[in-house]
């Protein structure tokens, strides 16, 4: 479910609102409480956005936790991205401590205050973890990124999240095969796993985050070419990892023997093709354009 706000798009997962009506019809208060301190965690987040004026593209509300597509920011680009990952874990540590005098106060019962206490310790813990998409490895990629090139760090933590997530599911199945069924630790591995993809997929938004600035600011200096040269097979979208920030792409389009050119794509080309659909190959990106120059 899409709900536009403003420049933002809202995506709520149906199982969101689905748990709210379950926890009020059947009375569960843990699945209540969850979802209220997931909410609080993802409050913090989008109070520092506001605090640095800037708008997420999008929001997705799932049961296993947010994701909040961040929008670059140029040179202030670190302490937005670190101060606004930083955020959820601290407004989950502020409601893990305010949790006990809600119940002082008389505003919870007990069983309530200790759910909610409860959820956000796991957020809390689980999101510190430095592996992207988490707030842990988002804090790290911000800092890394000031030394070190942004998409091999990103690359780096992707494969660190892929593994810990596969080690989550397979203690699982550890524990299953040993008697104990804990399901808690698969599906944080899974909701990992789902991360780690659409962290992936979401190089393309930082691609045209990049190229609509440069195009938005004038050059002082002339920008670099990066010449790659592909199979015609390859899918349009493979190729976004290998793109690099403030440079000119090239594509040269080779036949399946690696041998014969088949044509080429400049970048422009390239991107409108890419928006329209990801999954053409550069073979049918080269017959697109072909039937446009002909015109």
């Amino acid at each position: 479910m899409n709900i536009p706000l403003k420049k933002t798009v809202l995506k709520v997962h149906p199982l969101f609102p689905a748990l709210f009506l379950f926890s009020f019809f059947t009375g569960k208060q843990s699945v209540l409480f969850t979802l209220l301190a997931l909410l609080l965690h993802e409050s913090g987040h989008l109070l520092v956005l506001r605090l640095f004026h800037l708008q997420p593209s999008q929001i997705s509300l799932t049961p296993f936790g947010g994701l909040i597509e961040l929008p670059e920011n140029g040179k202030n680009a670190f302490p937005a991205a670190f101060f606004t990952a930083a955020a959820g874990p601290l407004f989950s540590l502020l409601g893990f401590i305010l949790s006990p005098y809600l119940f002082k106060w008389q505003i919870l019962s007990f069983s309530s205050a200790f759910s909610f206490m409860h959820a956000n310790l796991l957020l809390l813990l689980f999101n510190l973890l430095p592996v992207l998409p988490l707030d842990g490895g988002r804090m790290l990629q911000a800092i890394l990124s000031r030394f070190f090139r942004r998409k091999p760090v990103s690359n780096a933590l992707l494969i660190l999240g892929n593994v810990i997530a596969l080690s989550l599911i397979g203690l699982s199945v550890y524990g299953a095969v040993q008697g104990q069924y804990q399901f808690a630790p698969a599906f944080a591995g899974l909701y990992v796993l789902y991360g780690c993809g659409m962290e992936n997929r979401c190089s393309a938004y930082h691609y045209y985050t990049n190229l609509i600035s440069r195009r938005s600011r004038p050059l002082a200096h002339p920008l670099p070419v990066q010449q790659l040269a592909v199979s015609a097979k390859t899918p349009l979208e493979n190729m976004l990892p290998r793109l690099k920030a403030n440079h000119y792409h090239q594509f040269s389009v080779l036949h399946d023997d690696g041998m014969a050119l088949l044509g080429s794509l400049n970048e422009a080309e390239y991107c409108a093709l890419l928006m329209e659909n990801s999954f053409l190959t550069f073979a049918d990106a080269l017959h697109h354009i072909n039937k446009q120059r002909s015109k």
